[in-house]
């Protein structure tokens, strides 16, 4: 690993990404996992690029990414808590009502939602 100029040896060093939009790349570069929030609605989603990549079928493990991103994308930016509640609905696992100050999609922001998840069925 090359910092400042300088070689060092970080052999016990394991890095771990913040987001699942980019965990390919981060394995690629030599990255262990990454915290992933997505994997509360499809565990799936996460664990096949990381078997993917495993096998060396990366192509494979770059289609599974790009449908990793489009469901980032449709859960927003930031925390998706709101996004969660609806989508664990969906697949018949009630959570409850977000705690204020957050608060449910409307009927047509969940609507939105619904429709575009029957597209990821094969995460489920």
């Amino acid at each position: 690993m090359r910092s400042g100029g300088r070689d060092r040896d970080f052999t016990d060093f394991q890095v771990i990404v913040g987001s699942q939009t980019i965990l390919l790349p981060a394995l690629v570069g030599g990255g262990r996992g990454c915290v992933s929030g997505l994997s509360n609605l499809y565990l799936k989603v996460v664990n096949q690029i990381f078997e993917a990549a495993d096998a060396g079928d990366f192509d494979r493990a770059l289609g599974i990414q790009r449908e990793a991103n489009e469901l980032r994308q449709l859960t927003g930016s930031g925390i998706p808590v709101s996004f969660h509640h609806s989508a664990l609905r969906y697949r018949g696992i009630d959570i409850g009502v977000p705690k204020a100050p957050l608060m449910l999609k409307t009927e047509d922001e969940e609507t939105h939602i619904l429709k575009a998840l029957r597209s990821y069925t094969h995460f489920e």
